[in-house]
């Protein structure tokens, strides 16, 4: 598997433009998302139960609600068969990261939703692994995004975002998903209460707008980071049209295709 990772500060608008993506796929070179081998085997599961899966499914491809509701079909049991085939270097990240979790995360039940997501993940990288092992896979909710939740509330929050790209197993190729504070900050309000992701619950602008700065400053580090390590990285510029970032993701994932 060719793992892109799709990185951005909440609210600046990377699952929408995944969804913008998704319906011009035929318009790119060949990917899959993380989560469509996932659905694919909930699907079997609950295949002959009833007809549920012959609505649930395209509804699921295309509407993050239905996604979830049939993610919960899938396998605890088909998870770990497929942990079981992770190569030692995965399995020392998680020993890393879970390490880490109890370092950043004084909250238990801020440490269990994040060791819960984190999983989650680790669950797409291992199927993505089995099977589709010669594909692009573009992670939307990606391990490389993750170095945010676990750096953002420490005053040292640089060395751990050295630390934790340092641990990671590294992509085939990083996207960037870039905007400025106002803009983000304008987006985040324009949410429904449904869609407010977590750290910006129970929170007053002047707080939610210092996390969209503090959240640019540390992509702009990881992005300097990435390229330390020589890692291709694509930014998008979600102020410039959809039909321009179309061409450009286009161009970087048939030159990411050619290193597979």
């Amino acid at each position: 598997m060719a793992r892109i990772d799709i990185i951005g500060p909440p609210g600046v608008g990377k699952s929408s433009f995944c969804h913008f993506l998704f319906k011009n796929r035929k318009k790119v070179s060949e990917f899959y998302f993380d989560w469509e081998i996932r659905l694919r085997v909930a699907e079997l599961e609950i295949k002959n139960k009833s007809i549920l899966h012959k609505v649930t499914f395209p509804l699921a491809v295309r509407i993050p609600s239905f996604r979830n509701h049939l993610s919960k079909h899938f396998s605890r049991e088909e998870a770990s068969k497929t942990f079981l085939n992770l190569s030692e270097e995965w399995k020392n990240f998680i020993n890393y990261y879970t390490e880490l979790l109890k370092e950043t995360k004084s909250d238990p039940a801020r440490y269990t939703i994040a060791i819960k997501d984190f999983l989650e993940v680790m669950e797409n990288v291992s199927l993505n692994e089995e099977k589709a092992s010669n594909n692009l896979v573009i992670y939307d909710e990606s391990l490389t995004h993750r170095v945010y939740s676990i750096s953002r509330g420490s005053d040292n929050w640089k060395s751990i975002a050295r630390s934790y790209i340092e641990n990671l197993e590294l992509p085939l190729g990083v996207i960037y998903i870039k905007s400025d504070a106002e803009t983000i900050f304008n987006r985040i309000k324009q949410r429904s209460k449904s869609r407010t992701v977590l750290c910006h619950l129970n929170k007053s602008d002047n707080e939610i707008f210092s996390l969209t700065e503090k959240s640019l400053q540390i992509f702009e580090y990881v992005t300097v980071l990435i390229k330390e390590k020589k890692i291709p990285l694509l930014q998008i510029d979600n102020s410039l049209g959809n039909s321009v970032n179309l061409d450009k993701m286009n161009t970087f994932l048939l030159d990411c295709k050619s290193e597979i």
